[in-house]
């Protein structure tokens, strides 16, 4: 019946399948209806043209033809192929070329021969028989569209659109041309009561639904964040909005089915950066301008390549994150990729001014410009040498990082010819871009393992660039935190006693690194970092004076002298000679104390030969504790239990220690955990009165401005037994008619107020 030439046909398409790309026909031009259809099916590898480079689209088919091109779509001419020559039809003679494909589709039911048993292989096929094939192989059965032939499945065609625009009385034979059209058709069309399961999937092909071409040429970079070797004649256009993209078993691309017969919808985009994720809301920035986005639970999202809602990729669109909308129309969007695979790390060569017009060869739009970094807002200037910047032209925002690593490269897994992760510095960290692969992986140039290198740490603490530094650069310093020995579980000392050194290290963070001897004599020193056989060489240089004094954040200077604006601030908050010491690192903007003295300076290292600051080593600056009033006493025989109230709540903690003089209703600085190194002090009464102004920063009483902590305690203070919290815009707006303030240090000159007592 005309079901086997329509499986002719599809074969025919996928013989196709191996070719590079589908010849240019000399008879089929883009302004055929069938343009389109005929030639991403022989993309696909289901119809060819004829040896003389002709496709010959008016020409009818023949019912063997037609077999073969159903098995093709099938992906079954290996099944096919294996029930031999020998025909079932009288008709068809054996070893004929079309024998195994008519042997195959009549077997599986697609096509039957006729009543005098034969198959008639040279016979054109019908407007209804191929109808009639199409929609078997789909799994349309007599069951579900009636038993009226040929009416039956002429029906059910037109109604799956299969043979819209297509006029033939039922028994006419068609076209290679509107075959190839309806064949197309039906490759996209869901199998009979299987949503989302269209029969190219059925036949071991992968699609790709919803998704725009990123990129196109030889390699096609699509929006689901992969790029694919294209195997495809027709031009994959960047921006070009496609309902399907058909991948071989290779992940080839072999076809692009895009809204519309023979159109090439543009795909309508907004790339965002998102700020905050409350519930389901998205707050973004793009291209200078704030807004946000509700997303449905079901809203698709690609994430890392793969298919997701938004319940499932939720965890993934986090603050700091890109976020990509595509749809066909503007503001209506169809689907989101998370990622910035698409935008290409750079290393800042030198520091950046507000005027600057290229990033690294990259022309920037300074319009709506908005750059981070490290997460927090900033601008051009903030963009120092080294850094790793991300710059996503399409929402205009640069993500800045400027976190490195310095340190021995002490292994690579699973190995170096295939490294996904290294181990520099004591810690392991996932290659996050290929130039990083390259130059620590088995390359020449590259990186040993035991030589020193630095890590560029981009998104995600991932290392995205490995570089030599100078051994001058601030990577090269630490804190030693403790000393120890160890046996070595990885590297080139593996199973060996290794004595190592603890470092707090200019990323902000500890490192343990293998040292070449015990180096407990510096447990608090701040120390120069050098390798010698793969060793650590640990080094206090001099002491640095004359820095303690003012500090001006606005000018960043101390006592008159630049701090660099990659300068790294580290307080020593405990120490213990030779035996432990604890660190943090200082973010100088958001820096409280207006000055540093002599004894809280340990050391300064310069930058250059100015005397810039490029490492301030200090003690006893930044408070690091927690502020609170005391709401409750209760006097132990060893010891007390004091309840504080802090951040809006009471917490009660029991000590080995009772401070003299200490009241309900006391304002305290505190660091609490039980333990013998507690610390429970009274802050100093800086100021009572009226309160003239306040802000989220300052405070004005008795004609005076006092500075404010970020995390102020603003307490009430006037129930003896129930504390409440105020807040700054009670202050502000008049409703608090006086107040008194806090400090931990006694210079209402110099303090910052942590504590606000209001009654």
């Amino acid at each position: 019946m005309t079901i086997k030439k329509l499986l002719g046909i599809l074969l025919s398409l996928s013989l196709l399948l191996s070719a590079v790309t589908a010849a240019a026909y000399t008879d089929v031009d883009a302004a055929r209806a069938d343009y389109e259809a005929i030639y991403r099916l022989g993309d696909l590898g289901i119809v060819s043209g004829y040896t003389d480079g002709s496709f010959q689209p008016e020409n009818t088919i023949t019912r063997a033809e037609f077999a073969r091109i159903i098995v093709s779509a099938l992906g079954k001419d290996t099944e096919a192929k294996s029930t031999g020559y020998i025909a079932s039809f009288g008709d068809v003679p054996n070893g004929l070329w079309s024998a195994p494909y008519i042997n195959y589709v009549s077997a599986q039911g697609i096509v039957s021969g006729y009543s005098d048993g034969s198959f008639q292989p040279d016979k054109t096929i019908s407007f209804a028989e191929s109808l009639t094939i199409l929609l078997r192989v789909l799994d349309y059965k007599e069951d579900t569209v009636g038993y009226y032939w040929p009416n039956n499945y002429v029906d059910a065609a037109a109604s799956l659109g299969i043979s819209s625009g297509l006029y033939y009385d039922n028994g006419q034979a068609i076209t290679r041309g509107d075959a190839a059209v309806m064949i197309d058709r039906a490759l996209f069309t869901d199998l009979c009561g299987k949503k989302d399961n269209i029969l190219l999937e059925n036949a071991g092909y992968t699609v790709v639904r919803d998704t725009v071409v990123l990129d196109s040429g030889r390699e096609v970079r699509l929006s689901d964040s992969n790029t694919y070797t294209s195997k495809m004649t027709l031009s994959a256009t960047a921006g070009q909005f496609a309902d399907y993209a058909v991948l071989d078993k290779n992940s080839n691309l072999v076809a692009l089915k895009v809204t519309g017969e023979g159109t090439n919808n543009a795909a309508y985009s907004m790339s965002v950066y998102v700020t905050a994720l409350t519930d389901s809301t998205i707050s973004y920035v793009s291209n200078g301008k704030t807004g946000s986005y509700r997303f449905d639970s079901s809203f698709t999202v690609y994430n890392d390549g793969q298919k997701q809602t938004f319940s499932q990729a939720k965890a993934s669109v986090t603050s700091g994150c890109d976020l990509t909308f595509y749809g066909e129309k503007q503001n209506e969007w169809s689907f989101a990729v998370i990622g910035t695979d698409d935008v290409t790390p750079v290393i800042a060569t030198h520091n950046y001014t507000d005027n600057a017009t290229n990033l690294e060869g990259t022309a920037i739009t300074s319009g709506g410009l908005v750059v981070y970094r490290d997460g927090k807002s900033a601008s051009l200037s903030d963009i120092c040498t080294n850094d790793v910047v991300y710059y996503n032209t399409r929402s205009n925002v640069m993500d800045v990082y400027s976190k490195k690593v310095t340190g021995i490269y002490y292994d690579a897994q699973p190995s170096k010819a295939f490294v996904e992760t290294v181990t520099v510095g004591g810690k392991s960290y996932e290659i996050g871009y290929d130039s990083a692969a390259a130059m620590l992986g088995a390359n020449t140039n590259s990186f040993e393992i035991g030589e020193r290198v630095t890590l560029l740490l981009g998104k995600g603490d991932k290392a995205v660039f490995a570089v030599e530094l100078s051994e001058t650069s601030a990577t090269n310093y630490g804190v030693v935190l403790g000393t120890g020995t160890q046996i070595a579980d990885s590297g080139a000392n593996e199973g060996s006693t290794e004595i190592y050194a603890d470092i707090f290290m200019t990323d902000g963070e500890t490192h343990r690194i293998a040292t070449a001897q015990d180096y407990k004599n510096l447990i608090g020193s701040l120390v120069t970092i050098s390798y010698e056989n793969s060793k650590a060489k640990l080094t206090a240089p001099n002491k640095t004076s004359g820095y303690a004094g003012t500090l001006d954040i606005s000018n960043r200077t101390l006592n008159g002298k630049t701090i660099l604006r990659d300068a790294v601030v580290i307080q020593r908050t405990a120490y213990e000679t030779e035996k432990s010491a604890e660190c943090v690192k200082l973010d100088l903007e958001t820096m409280t104390a207006k000055a540093i003295g002599t004894d809280q300076i340990l050391n300064v290292i310069r930058g250059n030969d100015f005397g810039d600051i490029m490492i301030l080593y200090i003690e006893d600056v930044e408070s690091t504790a927690s502020y609170g009033v005391v709401s409750g006493i209760e006097l132990l025989t060893e010891g007390a239990n004091y309840t504080i109230y802090s951040d809006g709540a009471e917490k009660t903690y029991n000590t080995n220690f009772a401070v003299s003089g200490m009241s309900v209703r006391t304002p305290v600085l505190y660091k609490l955990t039980g333990s013998d190194s507690d610390t429970l002090k009274k802050l100093y009464q800086i100021a009572s009165g009226s309160v003239s102004a306040a802000d989220s920063s300052r405070i004005m009483i008795g004609g005076r401005i006092y500075t404010l902590a970020p995390d102020v305690q603003i307490i009430d203070i006037s129930q003896h037994t129930d504390f409440g919290t105020v807040s700054i815009d009670e202050l502000a707006n008049g409703n608090i008619k006086s107040a008194t303030v806090y400090s931990d240090t006694s210079s209402s000159d110099a303090c910052v107020i942590r504590v606000i007592t209001v009654q």
